[in-house]
This record gives structure tokens, sequence and C-alpha cells, in this order.
């Protein structure tokens, strides 16, 4: 029972931008997927879906690195994936991979791209 309120006792300690940080961003695949497919006829849905597998497998490697990637480079690949204003955890993948690759990571300048 000590135990259970020690940790809760931890748990409401912790700032808010700490728990923010357990988990990537939230990305509204949805709407990208949907935007990225749109055409003059309407909706390409096989491009639809395929845009929302991509983001999907996207989403679960970067589950995976997450907790192990250091807050600078979570805060800085965010960034360059919000760049556009399109949300995209392909990117965010990608800039991930790319900064724990490198020996001296790259940073975005202050205020996004």
């Amino acid at each position: 029972m000590l135990e259970k309120g020690l940790i809760l006792l931890l748990a409401l300690a912790l700032p808010a931008a700490a728990w923010a940080e357990a988990r990537p961003p939230r990305y509204d695949i949805n709407g990208l997927c949907r935007r990225l497919a749109a055409t003059n006829d309407g909706i390409d849905t096989e491009r639809e879906q395929s845009c929302l597998r991509a983001q999907s497998d996207a989403l679960d490697a970067v589950k995976r690195v997450w907790l192990d990637t250091p807050d600078y480079i979570q805060r800085d690949c965010d960034l360059r994936a919000r760049g556009d204003g399109d949300k995209d955890y392909a990117l965010l993948r990608k800039c991930i991979r790319d900064q724990l690759n490198q020996t001296q990571p790259d940073l975005a300048p202050p205020g996004g791209r």
C-alpha cells in the first residue's frame, strides 16, 4: 500500500510537461490523409488508405523509440514535423531516426523551420 501511495505522490509531483513527453505528440492523421487524398473528383480512397497505413506504421515506430529519445530531439523533430502546418508522423519518424544516427544532432531554428 505504501508503494502505491509513493507512486501516486511522485506522479502528482511531476510537472505536466514531463507527462506530455512520455508519449509522442498527437497529430490528426485522418485530416492529413484526407487532404492528401483530395482530388478534383473527390477523395481517392486508395491514396487515403495508403496514407493512413503509412502514418500508423510511422507512429508505431516513433512510439518504440520515443521514451529513449532525448527531449531536445523530441521537441526539435516535433517542430519539424509540424513545419508546414500538416503534422506528419512519417516526418517525425525520419527526423528522430536521422537525429539519433548523427553524432551532433541538427536543431531547427527557433520558431520552426
